[in-house]
């Protein structure tokens, strides 16, 4: 399969249908990955919610800068990535640099490594970051053969009280 070309783009209003798109085809999961609560807030009050944890205010204790960025593919929004501007404690136990989900209807054709390869390739852009740490819960296969497709090493199975059971993995920028 060729590699998709996945465009990252900062949300703005300009992208509200696409991600009440986005958050429809998501309805009924209690999270979605990566999305910074997408799913459970008003299009407005996620994008200034957006907007703050990249500038790094107003985090909540424990929390990290990142950046959510919407990820295109001829213009489809085929899904959404929450890159952490450098870990802290728990995100190198559990969390990892990069999270993100795929498109519901979008799943299967190959965006996952596009999206987390995107993702690496601006952590180290924009962020400096040379290797990235990425997670999975250990019953995500598919997860997980997406993060070994991408070169993941697999480190360890930690536990974490929230997550339950996470591998971690390391992926060479």
């Amino acid at each position: 399969m060729a590699e998709k070309a996945i465009e990252l783009v900062f949300p703005s209003a300009k992208h509200k249908k696409l991600c009440e798109e986005f958050v429809k085809a998501h309805e009924g999961e209690k999270h979605v990955p990566g999305a910074s609560g997408i799913e459970k807030l008003p299009f407005d009050e996620w994008l200034e919610k957006v907007r703050a944890k990249h500038e790094g205010e107003n985090l909540p204790k424990g929390y990290v800068p990142s950046t959510n960025l919407l990820c295109l593919y001829e213009g489809r929004l085929v899904g959404i990535v929450d890159i952490r501007h450098h870990l802290n404690e728990r995100l190198l136990a559990a969390g990892g640099h990069i999270g993100y989900t795929v498109h519901k209807a979008e799943r299967r054709k190959g965006f996952g490594k596009a999206v987390l390869q995107a993702s690496a390739a601006y952590a180290k852009k924009h962020f400096g970051i040379t290797t990235v740490l990425v997670t999975c819960h250990e019953n995500n296969e598919a997860s997980r053969r997406t993060i070994k497709a991408c070169g993941g090493v697999y480190e360890n199975t930690v536990y974490d009280e929230e997550l339950g059971d996470v591998e971690r993995y390391w992926i060479d920028v």
